[in-house]
């Protein structure tokens, strides 16, 4: 199954921006219920390996509050060649949550610099839209295991486990 780590964002934190970006025809808008900000993305794993993650982040405590502060929106890989609309994270606390989880939870971290964002929306176009910036602050209050299954109509994500922040 392919499998990530992440904290949902509540709909009602980024509805303004999402509500925006979806009068651009040429984007693919991530549907409310599917924000999050990725942790750690396992790709395929089995059973025997979802299950040791469920465990482990069941069982993992953070004792810091994670207060997320959302900026943007951004366009990414760069600006020029934007085709994931994201906001970024400013403050740190992820970033300190983020090495948490690398050390108790994850055996095989990803090769990839972490870069602490919400994704928005997509696209196979070049965007050249012109959006209104936003920042929103919130306690981010769950870590869960997600199951993800892709669909011509988008992703479905089913949480498989969870830990609760302080």
């Amino acid at each position: 199954m392919r499998c990530f780590l992440g904290i949902p964002v509540e709909a009602e934190q980024v509805s303004t921006i999402l509500e925006q970006l979806s009068r651009f025809p040429e984007l693919r808008v991530v549907s409310p219920e599917n924000v999050h900000m990725t942790m750690i993305f396992f790709g395929e794993i089995g059973d025997a390996e979802s299950e040791k993650v469920a465990y482990r982040l069941k069982e993992f405590y953070y004792e810091n509050p994670v207060i997320m502060h959302l900026a943007g929106p951004s366009c990414f890989p760069e600006p020029n060649k934007c085709r994931i609309i994201a906001m970024d994270d400013l403050n740190s606390d992820t970033l300190m949550l983020y090495r948490s989880v690398l050390q108790n939870i994850s055996e095989d971290p990803e090769k990839r610099v972490f870069r602490a964002h919400v994704t928005l929306a997509r696209t196979r176009a070049q965007f050249k839209g012109k959006l209104t910036n936003y920042e929103v602050k919130f306690h981010a209050r769950r870590l869960v295991l997600y199951r993800s299954i892709l669909r011509p109509e988008g992703p479905e994500y089913d949480e498989i486990a969870e830990a609760q922040l302080i």
